[in-house]
């Protein structure tokens, strides 16, 4: 069998929620036994209106993008300012000034101010869904976004660069290119700017803020759902820029720039890989192995499950393609791909509690030369496999010889007792440690390993191969 090519794009270290001059929400069915929260709103390819600068404290043009020091945020704090915001009277927002005002009285400094500009911006302006499809504007000034409660970007920008303004603040607005409404992974990015976001001056140095992100997503009816996220409110730099790439490189504000093609290769983020505080695992270099495997390793907080799903085009490609488990601390995400082409690798992430709803994370752009050499795939895993943290060491392939001795071995959390069982045949596997391994031999058919856990009478199947 020949050995898979492949190339995978990517890049270095994230936490992103992916909306755009539009946003993109997500729903899908998993082929397990939850559904997704994945709706992939597409749209087509974003606006290409030119958005301008309208600041009249400094322009991108006039100062130098200084990126700030990493600043410690108390998280209580932030609670209690956007609780503060929820709050506000109608009176409050009958002017730029009366509204600044209002937000800026409880801060203890200017984080906090300029966390509480965002929340209200985030809380209250609809996203104009219908404006963004027609070109047709309308006002986007800070003035004429305060009394309509909605707008594009560039009517966002301008509104939370007023307030702050009148709150005190030095700030820009940003334009740039965004990854949005139709954006596949691997596009390459043209034309005029698309998206406009702000920046704020702290202590001598700047942060990144995106209130039109932070405010909700567009559903598949193409509906404004508002759905606050505090992931585009400082967002780090190197966060940041998988989804913007600003005009002014400087406002990368990276000690190394990338490039306008750099930026397109990214990988998609979605809410799931900021809400679930997914990254990953040191300096990221994807790898192929001898059987054309595409690897890819992620760190999550430990009640964070993953799931993946190999896609060509839109048409999503069987579970045996792909595999993920935890091992140690980190998660492995594993795909081979059955031919040439193109594929996205989807990475989705959820509560270990929660009963269903994965969420999209990540997407992965793989251009395969060739068809990977383990055409039988992976076996395929159960619900307990993932939220109980089992780790498969061998056989990791769907496809087991008959006539032939396999040695399993695998940690399973929890179990006292784990089985390998083939047709009517149970094989007690041997436990050290919670370890549990032996050699089983292989017939025909359908073998699955099957758990106990404590307090239950019943077996949970976790894994499943076939000897054909």
């Amino acid at each position: 069998m020949k050995k898979a090519t492949v190339f995978i794009i990517i890049f270095l270290s994230l936490s992103m929620v992916s909306c755009a001059n539009g946003y993109s929400s997500l729903t899908t069915t998993l082929n397990t036994s939850t559904t997704t929260e994945y709706q992939a709103t597409q749209m087509g390819t974003p606006t290409t209106t030119k958005y301008q600068t309208t600041s009249s404290i400094e322009t991108t043009a006039q100062v130098t993008a200084a990126p700030g020091q990493p600043v410690s945020i108390d998280i209580n704090r932030m609670d209690f300012i956007d609780n503060y915001v929820k709050n506000t009277p109608t009176s409050a927002s009958s002017s730029i000034s009366t509204l600044a005002i209002y937000l800026a009285k409880p801060a203890q400094n200017d984080i906090e101010k300029a966390r509480a500009i965002y929340s209200w911006v985030a809380y209250n302006i609809s996203y104009d869904y219908n404006a963004y499809l027609t070109n047709s504007y309308g006002d986007t000034s800070a003035n004429g976004v305060l009394q309509s409660g909605k707008s594009v970007c560039e009517g966002y920008s301008n509104l939370f660069e007023a307030l702050a303004k009148s709150a005190g603040l030095t700030v820009v607005t940003i334009d740039g290119w965004a990854k949005g409404i139709g954006y596949v992974v691997g596009d390459q990015l043209s034309g005029n700017t698309n998206h406009a976001w702000n920046a704020v001056k702290i202590n001598g140095g700047w942060y990144l803020i995106d209130s039109t992100w932070g405010a909700g997503s567009i559903d598949n009816q193409g509906h404004f759902v508002q759905k606050f996220c505090d992931g585009y409110f400082f967002t780090p730099p190197e966060t940041f820029i998988i989804d913007h790439f600003p005009q002014t490189n400087s406002w990368q504000l990276l000690t190394q720039p990338i490039s306008k093609s750099e930026f397109a290769s990214l990988p998609l983020t979605y809410s799931g890989f900021f809400q679930y505080g997914l990254a990953f695992a040191g300096t990221y270099q994807p790898t192929t192995d001898a059987n054309g495997e595409i690897s890819i390793s992620l760190t999550v907080p430990t009640d964070v499950v993953l799931s993946a799903d190999l896609f060509q085009g839109i048409a999503e490609m069987d579970q045996t393609f792909t595999f993920v488990q935890k091992v140690g601390q980190q998660y492995q995400i594993k795909a081979v791909v059955p031919a040439a082409g193109n594929y996205t690798l989807r990475v989705y992430a959820k509560n270990s509690s929660d009963p269903g709803n994965y969420q999209g994370a990540i997407d992965f752009n793989i251009q395969a030369i060739s068809a990977s050499a383990n055409l039988g795939g992976y076996p395929k895993t159960y619900g307990m496999f993932s939220t109980t943290g089992v780790t498969l060491y061998s056989p990791i392939v769907g496809h087991l010889s008959p006539g032939t001795v396999q040695n399993f071995d695998l940690v399973v959390p929890g179990s006292s007792d784990v089985e390998v069982v083939i047709g009517s045949v149970w094989n007690k596997l041997t436990q050290t440690n919670g370890r549990f391994s032996g050699s089983i031999n292989i017939s025909a058919g359908t073998i699955q390993v099957c758990a106990k856990y404590s307090g239950n009478q019943n077996y949970s199947v976790l894994i499943e191969y076939i000897s054909p």
